[in-house]
């Protein structure tokens, strides 16, 4: 007992020993936190990978087949403009792209984008890009958010710059990359003198142009080329009227934007089938303007009107089909009637609109995607609503058998969101494609029409 009493005494000593002398502050041992460290690869060591994915994995142990190549610049050097000092346009082969600043910008859509993407826990990444930093950036984020290990990120530092400058390292852009512009190829061009007409397309008065616009801008109200009940195209007389209202020739330069895609989409292809050679839309619209930082404008401007078109309107007819048509394509073997609407439309859980009682589908087409609601286009649109990366949409469109050897006519309620899916696989190099105009509204309207 004794001995046990001399313990407890010595122990109780120990602990008010160090009860009084507490381990200072900075005597602390700190243990920094551990910045990640991506290996960083060679050019030859991406083409070797991209040659051979299987037996050339990145040193992978697992030899993943899977790795994925991600570009992280912004969408418009992607698709094919040289923005960065590189010699040649576009992007590696087979590479997807994640611009960075979507991080900031709506980091919700990058990861739905991710998502969407095919992108998890278990991805192997190479990420390249203009810059190191973006590179990081992405990388880390990518560790953080979607848990991906360090050790299955590989950053490709000396990037498309370096890439670009041998040939025998494979590149690829979107087909029709220049109808495609961006807010510093509008800047430029006010700079050199060249004609052109640049038209701020919505429906209606005019409440978002009056607010500000891109400098030079013509406000286009929507309602100058269709009409209700139907909301179909206007007769190519009252088309032509309002060509030379604007001073609309058929070898005019068009480059059109909005607050939404959808409604410069629609002007589009009317321009398109009226016989305008040189029609463009501003890559991700007003905002993408605003964002880089160009000056706006409120003076309300009005176009100088001309005589002539130059040609007989339509030019390109085949362009805008009416209902005549589209149940040839949907009778046609090689044709496809492509609807561009949410899947709650589709699927017959609403008819998306107010005005429009029946639900469905026209039976025998193929659902093109769209986006969340008749006034959403998320399927092909990036988080900063610039147009998608065009290799997502050739993909869900060829699990429907929507090629470019095809016969195609696009449609969805009235005919907006058509216009944009017809634009983008215009940008994609697709030959024959068309709008079919009033879509689900004329067509559900005729009880002879079969609907599903």
């Amino acid at each position: 007992m004794k001995k046990i009493g001399k313990a407890i005494v010595f122990i109780m000593a120990v602990l008010m020993t160090l009860s009084c002398n507490p381990v200072k502050e900075h005597q602390k041992k700190e243990h920094p936190k551990k910045k990640p460290e991506f290996q960083n690869m060679e050019s030859k060591e991406v083409f070797d990978h991209l040659n051979d994915p299987i037996n050339n994995s990145v040193n992978n142990p697992v030899n993943d087949p899977n790795w994925k190549i991600i570009d992280t610049r912004d969408s418009n050097a992607f698709n094919g403009w040289i923005l960065g000092g590189e010699k040649r346009g576009g992007h590696i082969k087979g590479a997807l792209n994640l611009d960075v600043s979507w991080i900031n910008a709506n980091e919700l859509g990058l990861k739905m984008v991710v998502e969407q993407r095919g992108i998890n826990e278990k991805s192997h990444l190479i990420l390249y890009g203009y810059k190191m930093e973006d590179n990081e950036k992405l990388a880390k984020w990518l560790v953080k958010r979607i848990n991906i290990p360090v050790k299955n990120i590989r950053i490709y530092g000396k990037g498309i710059v370096q890439w670009s400058k041998d040939k025998k390292y494979p590149m690829e852009r979107l087909a029709r990359y220049d109808k495609l512009v961006y807010p510093g190829w509008i800047q430029k061009l006010t700079d050199t003198g060249k004609k052109y007409k640049l038209l701020e397309v919505s429906f209606g008065e005019g409440k978002d142009y009056k607010n500000d616009h891109i400098p030079g801008a013509f406000h286009f109200d929507t309602s100058l080329i269709e009409e209700g009940p139907m909301w179909n195209i206007k007769s190519p007389d009252k088309i032509e009227s309002v060509m030379l209202q604007f001073g609309i020739t058929k070898d005019s330069q068009v480059i059109l934007y909005g607050k939404d895609t959808t409604a410069a989409a629609r002007v589009a292809v009317v321009l398109m089938c009226a016989g305008v050679d040189d029609v463009r839309i501003l890559n991700g619209g007003f905002k993408a303007w605003t964002k880089a930082g160009f000056p706006v404008q409120k003076k309300i401007n009005l176009a100088s009107p001309v005589k002539s078109f130059g040609c007989p309107i339509p030019k390109n007819p085949d362009y805008i089909v009416n209902m005549v048509t589209a149940r040839n394509i949907l009778n046609d073997k090689n044709g496809r009637l492509v609807s561009i609407r949410s899947w709650l439309e589709q699927t017959g859980m609403t008819s998306g609109y107010k005005y429009i009682k029946p639900k469905g589908r026209i039976k025998g087409d193929v659902w093109g995607h769209g986006g969340s609601d008749p006034w959403h286009m998320q399927d092909f649109r990036n988080p900063d609503d610039t147009m998608a990366d065009y290799h997502a949409i050739l993909k869900f469109w060829k699990n429907e058998d929507i090629t470019p050897d095809k016969k195609i006519a696009f449609y969805c309620g009235t005919g907006w969101r058509a216009s944009e899916a017809f634009f983008d696989a215009y940008l994609m190099g697709f030959e024959n494609i068309s709008v079919y105009d009033c879509g689900w509204l004329e067509w559900s309207a005729d009880p002879l029409n079969p609907i599903f």
